[in-house]
């Protein structure tokens, strides 16, 4: 791929994809000049963000439907912050319908969805991009969700999980045993009465 790539396919529009795609992968590849040397220095955005699996191919906006591959692919590579906001589009969580920013809530950015990348942006991937993080209310009021629990939290909340996974598949094992005695009980009586 080079800056002016016409082989970019057409942006997905009005939805996101659940299976990575061009932009996707594009975005963690980064055939972009801008950007190329951030992607690999791990005190940058862009690595940061690389760290995360992608989780979707993101959609754009139908008022965003004129972006056709080339001239989308021309905007990635226009600035830093817009390669860094698709790739964050890629891999972060979305919001929760209702819990979007007010910007996203207002359909300004490029992409469908508001999705956050805790501990990497402080704005969303939309207002990140074309260097507008400056307009995200997650900035001054950063979402109440699971997201943004300390690591610490989260360790030990998955111990809890474990072990009540484990006391629970016990449990199934001890039930399934009484159920197989039960059962041989049963059978063993009903092959005697037919005997009788």
């Amino acid at each position: 791929m080079n800056s002016t790539d016409p082989d970019a396919p057409q942006p997905l529009i009005g939805r996101d994809n659940p299976d990575p795609g061009f932009w996707a992968l594009s975005a963690y590849e980064n055939p972009w000049s801008r950007g190329r040397r951030n992607s690999h220095n791990n005190d940058t955005t862009l690595f940061q963000l690389r760290q995360n699996n992608l989780s979707r191919e993101p959609g754009l906006r139908e008022s965003r439907a004129t972006y056709d591959g080339p001239r989308f692919y021309r905007a990635v590579g226009s600035k830093t912050e817009n390669l860094e906001a698709l790739l964050a589009q890629s891999t972060g969580p979305k919001m929760p319908p209702g819990e979007e920013c007010d910007s996203c809530n207002r359909k300004l950015g490029p992409f469908v969805s508001c999705v956050i990348v805790p501990g990497v942006l402080t704005e969303c991937a939309n207002c990140h991009w074309s260097q507008q993080g400056h307009r995200c209310s997650f900035i001054s009021n950063p979402p109440e969700t699971r997201f943004n629990r300390p690591q610490r939290n989260l360790a030990q909340e998955l111990e809890e999980l474990r072990v009540a996974r484990e006391e629970a598949m016990a449990k199934v094992y001890r039930l399934d045993r009484e159920i197989e005695q039960i059962e041989r009980i049963l059978q063993g009586s009903e092959s005697g009465s037919r005997v009788n």
